[in-house]
Formats: C-alpha cells, structure tokens, sequence
C-alpha cells in the first residue's frame, strides 16, 4: 500500500506542474478594424472614440488604408464595444453601422457615405 502512495505521489506532481506550463491568454490585445472616413478631422474623432473605451491603450487610424490598429486590455474591453463606440461617434464599421441621427451631424467634409473623397 505504501508503494502505491509512494507512486502516486510523483504521478500527481507530474501532472499538476504540466498544467503551470499552459500559455494563459495575452493580457492586452493589438487589433486591427476597418472604419469609414475620408479627413483629419475624422481621424481625430475615430482616435478619440476609441480611446474613450476604458481598457483601450492605443488608437491610429490610417486616412489611406481606413485602418484602425488598437491595443487594449482583453479583461477591460472587447473589439465589438470598440466598433459600437466608433458607430456612435458617426463612423461605420466593420462591426457596427453609424446611426443615420449621428452620421447627419457630422461635418460636410466627413460625410464618407456622400461620396466626399478623402482629402
């Protein structure tokens, strides 16, 4: 019996330390989206939007590419609550469309749905 407990011993320590070595998730997250806009003025507002989520660190937006590359805390925030705030800023998404209200308040140069080109 005592050779039994003996085995198991180093058996169950064998086990536990192979799930310490199991990568846990990034803590913070870089993401890239692609959100509708054609001016500075609309780069700033998009930056801005997406900075307002907590949790989010970094917002560039690229006025050529329509990129946004964001950084944020996986425990603090998610992508889909980035993609709404950046909606209800006036800005369409690939996760969410701006509101048609929002969007009409936007300045005539930014209205990317009119056709405006990027400038």
């Amino acid at each position: 019996m005592k050779v039994l407990a003996y085995l198991s011993l180093p058996l169950f320590f064998l086990l536990w330390s192979q799930q310490s070595f199991a990568q846990a998730p990034p803590k913070v997250v870089t993401d890239t989206l692609s959100v509708s806009g054609v001016c500075g003025m609309c780069q700033a507002r998009i930056q801005e939007a997406a900075l307002y989520v907590p949790g989010v660190k970094l917002a560039e937006w690229d006025k050529k590419t329509h990129q946004l590359r964001v950084v944020y805390k996986r425990k603090r925030t998610n992508k889909e609550a980035i993609c709404q705030t950046i909606a209800e800023a006036g800005h369409d998404n690939e996760g969410a469309k701006a509101p048609d209200a929002v969007y009409a308040e936007l300045p005539g140069c930014c209205r990317y749905r009119d056709g405006v080109e990027s400038h």
